[in-house]
């Protein structure tokens, strides 16, 4: 007992910790979005900022062990992930070279529009219990879990939409693109169907103790949208750069071996191994 009972306080330190560097991580991959100074960048940047949100008046909620307090975050935290989630729906839509025609407008106003009806339930609740009550389990940290009713199941399918709209864009794109572009399009993919899963046994499976009293996904949430970041701002130009350099050299049709300034190979192409097939070209080998 005392070694779970330790187990547990070292958890809950290391996951505000966490909470903290990624709320910190996100407002400044927001800022540097921002500053791109281009649609996806605001786009970006405003999920972004409504990561950070999120991530923040969630911890606020498991460390108080005050009913209205914790009922009153706990809606912000809602509220703020289902604008995050739209942001991004909006980014991922331009990230992956769609264009806005008729349908898609209409969609993007219902969305809004219940955004908005999603923000005014979660803003009364705290007042009025509409969409979630609480049970309080008498323990230090995460001391609530959700009694949840018919418009907080509302709110659930419809961040789920939210989450398989970005998914369906995100594999779609993967599944039409060059290969060379695909990891950019999978990884994110990945990761979001992760954190789905994991957030699907937060709020079903009922694991028992801390770790199951705790929503993992919020921070996943938020390290997705960093990665997004990384995928569209540098992976896009940087890495793609060295992947098509990469090609074009394994495609030329001489044998090309490429030695540094220290006379040892760091780089040939498969031409030179064929040509030469008596020599084990690795990075041991010398120009002499």
């Amino acid at each position: 007992s005392d070694c779970i009972e330790e187990l547990e306080m070292l958890f809950t330190i290391g996951y505000i910790f966490l909470s903290v560097v990624i709320a910190a991580v996100d407002i400044i991959i927001a800022i540097l979005s921002f500053m791109k100074r281009n649609r996806k960048g605001v786009l970006l940047g405003s999920a972004t900022v409504f990561a950070a949100i999120a991530d923040s008046t969630y911890l606020v909620s498991v460390i108080t062990a005050n009913y209205f307090v914790n009922s009153l975050f706990t809606s912000f935290y809602f509220m703020a992930i289902s604008i995050m989630l739209n942001f991004c729906v909006l980014f991922i839509f331009g990230y992956t070279g769609r264009k806005r025609s008729r349908a898609s407008n209409v969609l993007i106003v219902l969305s809004l529009a219940y955004l908005a009806f999603d923000c005014i339930v979660m803003l009364i609740n705290p007042f009025r219990e509409i969409a979630m009550s609480f049970t309080f389990l008498d323990v230090d940290f995460a001391a609530y879990t959700y009694v949840m009713k018919p418009l907080y199941r509302m709110h659930l399918i419809y961040a789920y939409i939210l989450v398989a709209s970005i998914l369906i864009m995100l594999i779609s794109t993967a599944v039409r693109v060059a290969k060379e572009y695909k990891m950019q399009y999978i990884l994110p993919a990945v990761g979001i169907l992760i954190i789905v899963l994991i957030n699907a046994l937060f709020l079903y499976a009922h694991v028992p103790g801390l770790i199951g009293r705790l929503d993992v996904s919020l921070i996943l949430y938020s390290a997705v949208v960093i990665f997004l970041y990384w995928c569209c701002f540098v992976y896009a130009r940087k890495g793609l750069i060295g992947i098509f350099k990469t090609s074009i050299f394994d495609s030329l049709d001489l044998g090309i071996v490429l030695f540094g300034y220290d006379d040892r190979m760091f780089l040939c192409n498969e031409k030179i191994k064929k040509f030469i097939p008596g020599i084990d070209f690795n990075e041991n080998l010398t120009f002499d």
